[in-house]
C-alpha cells in the first residue's frame, strides 16, 4: 500500500483510534508535563492555577472542578469548546487527499470559498478580502498597511494626510504599529519612539461616549460633538480613523449609532478612510456576523480575527472596498492559509448563518440539525436579554460596588466602583479570582468584569453561573 492511499483506508482510521490514548483524559492527567513551565517565557507562564483535562460547549473540566467560561477563552471561542460540526468537517478534509498547505501563488478552492463568504461581514459593497495566518494585531498591521497603500496613490503631497487617527481607550495590538496606536499601550509607544522624539503618525481623538446600540437618539453628547469637530480640524493630517465599535479594554464602553454614522460622514465629507477593529465584535456576539452590521454602518476597511475560526486555527483577514489596494507586506506570494483554519471559517459560517437541509447529513444528532437549519444568530437577540434579565438584579442588589451594564447582546461589562476602603480595579480583581474559584470564568478590563459567552449558551447554564455570582457577590459585598 503507497503512503498516498494509506489516509483513506480503514487501516488509518485504525492509527487514528490507537493514537487515541495519547490524548485521553487519563493521559493527560497524569502527564507530566501537567504544570511544566521551566520552558515558558514569563508572559505566558498560566496565572490561573486549574489544569483542563477535557471541555465540551461551555464547560472546562479542570482538576480543580468543572469551570464555566463566560469569556469565550479570551474572545475565541464562539461556538463554545469543541464543537461537533466544526471538529467533523476539519476530520473529513483532513482525511481527503487535498494538499494539506497551499502558497497563495496557486489556486486554492477553501481560501476562495472562505474569502466569498467573510467579504459578506461587514457590509461593505462589492468588498474584497485578505486572509493572513495572523493574530488579532497583526490583522490590524495589515489594515493600517492597506490604507497608507491607498494613501500614496490617492495623495499628492509629501506632507498631507501622514496621520492615523484612534481613539483613547482603545486597544488594536500589543506591538508593532497596532501597538502604537493603541492609547492602552503606553510601553509601545515608548518601544518604537526614538529618545526625545515627540512627533509621531497616529494622533489620539478622545473616548466616545458611552451609549447603547438600542440607543435611537437622534441628539450627540457635546463630547461627541466636539470630537468629531477636531477630526474635521485634522482633515489635512489623517488619512485613516481607527476605531473599535465597542471599546472592550476601556471598560467596554459603546458608542450610540448615532455617533458612528455621524463619524462615517464627517470621515466621507473630509477624503479620510474609516476602519473598523472587529476582532472583538466580529462573528456572532451581537446577533450579526459584525458590529458595523449590527448599526448599519459599513466602514471603508476592516479588520476581523480570532472568533473568525472559533479558536480552530490561526486566521486574520481585512475586508475592504475595492478601491482599496490589500497589502499585507513582504512575502506575499509565499503566504499561504491554515487548511484546518479555512475549513473552521466554512464551517462557522455553517453554524451561524444556517445550512440548506438537503446538506445536512442524516448521521447529524437531531439538536445540531435543528440548529444548522437555522443558524445560531437569529437565536443570540433571545439568549442575550435572558442573561442579561438574570444579570439586572445584581446590579440593582450590589449597586454599592457596580454600576449598570455596559455593551450589547453577549457583550456584556459590569463596571466596578470605587469606595471608602477599596478601589474599583482591587475590587475588580478580588472578583475575578473568587468568581474563579467557584467555578465560573470571566474577564477584567479597567475594572470591569467582561461577561462574553459563546452563542451557544443556554438558560441553564445562564442560571447557574449567574447564581454562582450572586453567591460570590453576596458574601464578599459587606467587606469592601
Amino acid at each position: 500500500m503507497h503512503m498516498k492511499d494509506f489516509i483513506t483506508t480503514p487501516e488509518f482510521d485504525t492509527l487514528v483510534r490507537d493514537l487515541g490514548s495519547r490524548y485521553d483524559t487519563k493521559t493527560v492527567s497524569d502527564s507530566p508535563y501537567k504544570r511544566h513551565t521551566a520552558s515558558l517565557s514569563p508572559n505566558v507562564i498560566p496565572s490561573i492555577d486549574r489544569f483542563p483535562i477535557s471541555a465540551h460547549g461551555m464547560i472546562i473540566e479542570t482538576d480543580k472542578g468543572p469551570l464555566i467560561d463566560l469569556s469565550s477563552q479570551t474572545v475565541n471561542t464562539i461556538l463554545g469548546q469543541n464543537d461537533p460540526w466544526v471538529i467533523a468537517n476539519q476530520i473529513a478534509f483532513q482525511k481527503s487527499t487535498y494538499p494539506s498547505f497551499l502558497t497563495s501563488q496557486l489556486h486554492n478552492l477553501y481560501t476562495s470559498h472562505a474569502s466569498a463568504l467573510v467579504s459578506k461581514i461587514g457590509g461593505i459593497n462589492d468588498a474584497i478580502v485578505n486572509l493572513r495566518i495572523c493574530s488579532g494585531g497583526s490583522t490590524i498591521e495589515s489594515l493600517l498597511s492597506t490604507a497608507w497603500q491607498y494613501r500614496l496613490r490617492t495623495v499628492s503631497g509629501k506632507t498631507r494626510k501622514t496621520k492615523v487617527g484612534t481613539f483613547l481607550g482603545g486597544f488594536h495590538g500589543q506591538a508593532g504599529h497596532a501597538g502604537m496606536i493603541s492609547s492602552t499601550q503606553s510601553e509601545a509607544h515608548l518601544l518604537f519612539r526614538f529618545p526625545g522624539d515627540q512627533s509621531s503618525n497616529w494622533v489620539f481623538i478622545g473616548t466616545p461616549t458611552h451609549a447603547s446600540y438600542d440607543d435611537t437618539s437622534a441628539t450627540l453628547s457635546e463630547n461627541d460633538q466636539q470630537i468629531l469637530e477636531f477630526i474635521r480640524a485634522q482633515r489635512d493630517e489623517l488619512f485613516l480613523v481607527l476605531l473599535e465599535p465597542i471599546m472592550m479594554k476601556y471598560g467596554v464602553i459603546t458608542p450610540s449609532p448615532m455617533f458612528l454614522k455621524e463619524l462615517k460622514r464627517v470621515c466621507e465629507e473630509n477624503e479620510i478612510l474609516l476602519g473598523f477593529d472587529e476582532v472583538q465584535t466580529g462573528c456572532g456576539w451581537l446577533g450579526e456576523m459584525s458590529a458595523s452590521q449590527r448599526v448599519g454602518v459599513a466602514p471603508n476597511i476592516l479588520g476581523i480575527s480570532k472568533a473568525l475560526t472559533a479558536g480552530y486555527g490561526p486566521l486574520g483577514a481585512t475586508i475592504a472596498d475595492r478601491t482599496l489596494p490589500q497589502q499585507g507586506g513582504t512575502g506575499e506570494s509565499t503566504n499561504g492559509a491554515d487548511m484546518r483554519a479555512l475549513i473552521a471559517v466554512i464551517a462557522l459560517h455553517d453554524r451561524l448563518l444556517g445550512v440548506p437541509e438537503d446538506r445536512i447529513p442524516a448521521s447529524t444528532p437531531p439538536e445540531l440539525r435543528e440548529e444548522l437549519k437555522t443558524g445560531l444568530l437569529p437565536l443570540i437577540p433571545a439568549r442575550a436579554a435572558h442573561l442579561r434579565s438574570l444579570l439586572q438584579p445584581l446590579t440593582e442588589k450590589y449597586s454599592g460596588i457596580i454600576s449598570p451594564m455596559r455593551g450589547d447582546r453577549l457583550i456584556i461589562g459590569i463596571p466596578f466602583l470605587d469606595t471608602k476602603s477599596n478601589t474599583a480595579k482591587d475590587i475588580a480583581k478580588t472578583m475575578r479570582k473568587a468568581l474563579m474559584d467557584a467555578g465560573v470564568h470571566t474577564r477584567i478590563q479597567h475594572a470591569t468584569l467582561i461577561i462574553k459567552p459563546p452563542a451557544i449558551i443556554t438558560e441553564d447554564i445562564a442560571q447557574t453561573a449567574v447564581e454562582i455570582m450572586d453567591s460570590v457577590f453576596a458574601r464578599l459585598y459587606t467587606s469592601f
